[in-house]
This record gives structure tokens, sequence and C-alpha cells, in this order.
């Protein structure tokens, strides 16, 4: 059973997250339609690891998404993957 995303979220932190999402990747993500959008508990914890992966350590940025990019295919995370894709360029 799939889930339905869900196009116009109802919270003011959901809509935020639509907004930024849409700003830096040109469309927003499915993560934050299905999931975001029904637990957006689990965005803000997904959102402090992401802050904290980029702020707060001390490796070029170039280099933390490679990492990144790599770690995520070969988990099998083709969407993770294509984020960080989509972030290094």
């Amino acid at each position: 059973m799939r889930l339905e995303p869900i196009e116009k979220p109802r919270g003011l932190m959901s809509r935020i997250a639509y907004y930024l999402g849409k700003r830096q990747f040109g469309k927003v993500p499915a993560a934050f339609k299905v999931i975001y959008a029904r637990s957006p508990k689990l965005g803000m914890a997904s959102y402090q690891i992401a802050r904290t992966m980029e702020k707060g350590l001390s490796l070029d940025p170039e280099l933390v998404l490679l990492v990144a990019t790599l770690t995520s295919m070969r988990n099998g995370g083709s969407f993770c993957a294509d984020l960080q894709l989509a972030q290094a360029s």
C-alpha cells in the first residue's frame, strides 16, 4: 500500500519546508509530500542531522557531498543520492 502525496500541507512548518524544498530543488521533493507532511517532527530531525553534517564537520563541503552521495548509493538510497547530487550542482 502506497501513501498518497500531500500536495497542500496544513501546518506552517510543512508549508515552509515545501517552499524551501521547491526553491532549492525546483520542485517539492517526494519525501516532503509523503513523509514529512505526515510527520513534521521527523522532518525536523532529518533537518538537524543534515545541518550537523554541513556545519559540524571540518571537511571541505564538496568532500562532504561526495561522501554522502557515495554512502547513499552504497546503501541503495537512490532518492538520497539524487538529493545530494542536486545540492552539488
